[in-house]
């Protein structure tokens, strides 16, 4: 009995390494990158616009993004044909985060604005984060550039 149960055992255990190595296989060559651009000169009081373009390769089953806005600064618009189903609510500032129910075909492109406020000054950065899935765990890939700088 105890050799039948290490045999099941072991079993499973290839079978489970077979799987994952077999994943790895099928989405080696599959890949996600990201960019994000704006004008790099910021006015205080104004509104600065952010376009985030998305490219994949393969199945990507979930997708959102963070971004990271400078301080003091708050989202307060998105639009575009790919516009997220999840989105900030206006005014939502520090860590703001997008997602789509429906993931738009490769490429694709989404655009959004910030408050900036009054008196800022200063050189100011805005980090996006990717965060997506294939089949298994959350994976992440950082926009390029990483920050994206921005001066007064």
């Amino acid at each position: 009995m105890k050799f039948k149960n290490l045999s099941v055992k072991a079993l499973s255990f290839i079978i489970c390494i077979s799987i994952i190595t077999l994943s790895s296989f099928v989405f080696a060559g599959d890949m996600l990158t990201a960019s994000h651009d704006c004008s790099r000169f910021y006015m205080p009081g104004d509104v600065q616009t952010v376009t985030t373009v998305i490219e994949y390769t393969g199945e990507v089953t979930a997708l959102g993004v963070q971004v990271v806005l400078p301080e003091g600064w708050s989202f307060a618009s998105v639009y575009g044909d790919y516009e997220p189903a999840v989105k900030p609510e206006t005014d939502s500032s520090g860590l703001i985060d997008f997602a789509w129910v429906e993931i738009p075909e490769s490429p694709f492109s989404f655009t959004y604005t910030v408050a900036v406020p009054e008196g800022d000054s200063g050189e100011k950065e805005i980090s996006s984060t990717m965060l997506y899935r294939r089949l298994g765990d959350e994976l992440q890939e950082s926009a390029i550039p990483n920050p994206l700088i921005l001066s007064r």
